[in-house]
């Protein structure tokens, strides 16, 4: 595997504010994406380039034990509570014996000390089964030390609850022994849904309640005006459990999170999000998607454009000879102290004509004096939308505040960045009442200035008098 493989998988499994991989626990958890999402600027970390190996610290401090899948994604009238862990074991290999009582004697891997891992004597198997083409399992027991942080303090709910678990994944015909853990050790929520799969083959594993109903969705259809729907189709469910397959395109990124499992309860849905996942053993390859550069390549923030594609392939579930991508604009910024600093715009242009924009920031952290002392990078994302079909990438005003902080959060600089077509004489910011707060002129592509509170929106000034009024960019991370 190259450095840039390296560097791209350490980042996409990151992508999602995990905190620091933990090998071989090679998990995605859906609750933490959400948690990213509820975010109106997501800060991706720092990154180390070069010939020594690529590592990733996130900038939001997450704990490793808020590793989770989220309660559910829409709003609904509450159902009864439901243990969704309770029962005899679920799967094809429930009647084996043998390999269950050899599971609840596997390790939960090399994890620190403090991490809730279940005595022995404990632990059950609520889920033993060949999936695809290999086994899964789920093995749960007693939280030796369940959080006493009041609900409203919790990242994660799950670490209040007495029950702690890990998935195991072994190839097909695998014994006890050959399992290993593919999640961290981690509190569960006994009347949440539980979900696990596979990015790479698309095998998923759906662990909810007796007499729920369970649907997959394969990917969003992204429509040229912008809007987002999904096709759902039934899951074979018995005692709660779903054991299927999404439709997954040529993998081009470590994750994907285009596939959907929903489930009904009593009439009410209770989940709708991608599963939680494990990611492809050690020595698969990120595929190098084209990236276009209309106005000129950027050395600094482009080390993030292969990461921020992939992202885009990642959620729409596309290949990537079906998305074009194109940097519409990058360059300087204002920042903390002395650190180099950039901000870009990517433009990724779906098939529908929709475009996915999304606005980031770079910041130099070390230059780096070797190879093996190589540069390391700061970075956030501000803005991830959609936007409906329309004319070429670079015809598009896309305003954005950029906050980069400086280390430990301090000092940060906020500016206003707007990529503007070629032609574009002045940028106006404006508040929510349309009463104007500075005024920018572009150059280059794009017009930079210190952010006014209180902005909303831009007017762009276009060539014979002609105004016209954008929104400032938003972040939703997903779709």
């Amino acid at each position: 595997m190259t450095v840039e493989d390296q560097l791209r998988t350490a980042l996409r499994h990151a992508a999602d504010d995990l905190g620091e991989p933990v090998v071989p626990h090679r998990v995605l958890a859906a609750g933490l994406r959400l948690t990213a999402q509820r975010r109106r600027r997501r800060r991706l970390g720092s990154i180390t380039v070069g010939v020594a190996v690529a590592a990733v610290v996130v900038a939001v401090p997450v704990g490793l034990g808020s590793l989770r899948t989220d309660p559910p994604t829409v709003a609904a009238p509450s159902t009864s509570a439901v243990d969704v862990l309770a029962g005899p074991t679920r799967g094809s290999l429930a009647g084996d014996q043998a390999f269950l009582d050899g599971l609840v004697q596997r390790g939960w891997g090399d994890v620190p000390a403090d991490a809730p891992v279940a005595e022995v004597g404990s632990r059950r198997v609520v889920f033993a089964g060949d999936v695809g083409t290999g086994r899964w399992a789920l093995v749960v027991g007693t939280n030796p030390a369940p959080s006493t942080l009041p609900a409203e303090q919790q990242t994660d709910l799950g670490a209040m609850s007495a029950v702690t678990g890990v998935w195991f994944v072994g190839p097909a015909g695998a014994t006890p022994e050959e399992m290993q853990p593919v999640t961290y050790p981690r509190g569960l929520d006994p009347e949440q849904v539980q979900t696990l799969g596979d990015p790479l083959t698309g095998d998923v594993v759906v662990l909810a309640a007796p007499g729920d109903d369970v649907a997959l969705s394969d990917r969003p259809e992204v429509r040229a005006d912008g809007t987002v729907t999904r096709a759902w189709r039934q899951a074979e469910v018995t005692d709660g459990l779903a054991v299927d397959r999404f439709e997954v395109a040529a993998p081009t990124s470590t994750y994907s999170r285009a596939g959907h499992v929903r489930v009904t309860r009593d009439g009410i849905q209770v989940l709708d999000r991608s599963p939680d996942q494990f990611g492809p053993a050690d020595g698969f390859t990120v595929v190098d998607v084209p990236i276009a550069y209309p106005r000129g390549r950027v050395e600094g923030p482009d080390v993030l454009d292969q990461d921020r594609a992939g992202d885009v392939l990642s959620l729409t579930g596309l290949p990537a000879d079906q998305v074009r991508f194109e940097v519409v604009w990058s360059g300087a910024v204002p920042g903390p102290g002395d650190d180099p600093t950039w901000a870009s715009f990517m433009v990724a242009t779906l098939p529908s004509g929709a475009r996915i924009v999304q606005g980031s920031d770079v910041r130099l952290l070390s230059a780096g004096t070797s190879a093996t002392d190589a540069p390391t990078y700061g970075a956030g994302q501000s803005v991830f939308q959609v936007l409906p079909a329309g004319g070429p990438a670079t015809d598009l005003v896309l305003p954005m505040e950029a906050a980069v902080s400086g280390n430990g959060g301090e000092g940060t600089v906020r500016s206003l960045v707007v990529a503007v077509p070629d032609g574009v004489t002045a940028v106006t910011a404006l508040d929510e009442d349309g009463t104007t707060l500075a005024t920018l002129v572009p150059s280059g592509g794009a017009a930079v200035g210190p952010f006014p509170d209180g902005t909303t929106s831009v007017a762009a000034a276009f060539p014979e008098g002609v105004v016209q009024t954008f929104p400032l960019g938003s972040y939703t991370g997903d779709l």
